[in-house]
């Protein structure tokens, strides 16, 4: 608790900071209907992942008794590989979030704010929550005890929330290795460039070793390439979800229903 408390003090920090600078400078970063939606799908999302925890620590437990081999967890070397595999992990989880059509059903909740301010980092559907959990799994079983999993993972969205800000500029040698915010403005713009780059969580390596690396070289677009044009919660977080159920039902054969979860958002 003492760690979510930190973030939560962190968290209200960087709003506060990045308000003033948006009055400041006249850059409207922020709508009242829009930040609230951002913290109440976040709120639902932390609830909920309480609840999951506790069910991931026993599976991580459940798994590790059955591990290769048991890592130490006091060894400074596999805390740091213990990190690279879960920042490893991060990018094929994120990067499948986007390009398979049952996870971005999920995950489109995070993109469909117009706006990109510190709030977004909450926007978030809480179903994400579990298919997290059985994704991260198989670290149990090479040997990393779930104290240290849930940890790493915790540290990743923890570095997370300043990325999510236009007040912040390029970084100059850092931006080569790290996520900045400049490289997740990217992320979340709608510009035909944009789509669908930039994955990492702390590292830019994962991107730039797959080919998934855009820099920041024209005005980002945030959103949605249809925008909602809504603040209504229930269809910020399931307007796909509803949309891919109503499409795997009309369709025909198992084949195909399997293209319709499979597949690459927008391909037919």
């Amino acid at each position: 608790m003492n760690i979510q408390h930190f973030s939560i003090l962190v968290f209200c920090a960087f709003v506060i900071a990045e308000s003033i600078a948006s009055r400041r400078r006249n850059l409207e970063l922020y709508d009242a209907r829009d930040s609230l939606a951002n913290v109440v799908t976040g709120a639902v999302t932390f609830i909920t992942k309480i609840g999951i925890q506790g069910l991931s620590y026993l599976l991580y437990y459940y798994l590790y008794q059955y591990a290769i081999f048991k890592i130490p967890e006091e060894s400074i070397i596999w805390l740091g590989v213990g990190f690279l595999l879960n920042d490893f992990l991060f990018y094929w989880y994120h990067r499948m979030s986007h390009e398979v059509r049952l996870f971005w059903a999920i995950h489109v909740t995070h993109h469909s704010s117009e706006k990109l301010n510190i709030t977004t980092a909450l926007r978030g559907n809480f179903i994400n929550n579990i298919f997290h959990t059985l994704f991260w799994s198989p670290l149990a079983l090479i040997g990393f005890s779930p104290v240290v999993i849930i940890l790493s993972d915790a540290f990743s969205y923890f570095y997370q929330l300043w990325l999510h800000t236009r007040i912040i500029p390029r970084l100059g040698w850092y931006e080569y290795i790290f996520n900045t915010p400049s490289h997740h403005r990217v992320h979340h713009g709608s510009n035909q460039k944009y789509l669908d780059k930039n994955y990492g969580a702390v590292l830019i390596l994962w991107d730039r070793i797959f080919g998934t690396y855009e820099k920041e070289d024209e005005e980002v677009f945030y959103g949605l390439t249809h925008p909602l044009k809504t603040y209504n919660l229930i269809t910020i977080m399931f307007h796909e979800c509803v949309d891919v159920y109503r499409e795997f039902r009309h369709v025909r054969g198992w084949r195909e229903k399997m293209k319709v979860l499979f597949r690459r958002p927008g391909a037919h």
